[in-house]
């Protein structure tokens, strides 16, 4: 008897805690796909408290709490303020990648490689000089 009187008082406890978060506006969020991440509260009562989120858990958060590296991650189960167009839309500040054509072999000419800036090649398979103008044309732009 006091055993099952033990949790059903623990339960409630639990349900009045999760009422005070949506009272607060918390809203809440799925995770789904494989692994889990560390959540970080920063506003409220549980500022500074940090939390795991594991596979298929439901947990409560404002949107800035959530990182942004697990927003495709999560699932939003409340309605979440987006942020303005504005902000949504800006785009990241940065250089343009310079992208240029380089002979794959000296050796054996006819074949190029399509590479950035940092020298890394954009291509698989070497390229004849038309396909690879035909790439360069597409990035560049």
């Amino acid at each position: 008897m006091w055993f099952f009187l033990f949790f059903n008082h623990k339960n409630k406890k639990m349900e009045r805690n999760k009422e005070k978060d949506k009272e607060k506006g918390r809203p809440s969020w799925k995770k789904i796909g494989g692994g889990s991440f560390r959540l970080i509260y920063k506003v409220g009562e549980l500022a500074g408290k940090k939390k795991i989120v594991k596979p298929g858990e439901v947990f409560e958060a404002f949107p800035e709490e959530v990182p942004e590296a697990f927003r495709d991650v999560v699932i939003p189960l409340d309605k979440v303020q987006k942020q303005s167009v504005e902000e949504q839309e800006r785009p990241i500040p940065g250089i343009k990648a310079i992208y240029t054509k380089k002979l794959r072999n000296e050796k054996v000419p006819g074949w190029f490689d399509v590479v950035d800036d940092k020298g890394k090649a954009q291509n698989e398979r070497a390229l004849r000089e038309a396909a690879a103008n035909e790439i360069l044309k597409a990035l560049n732009e």
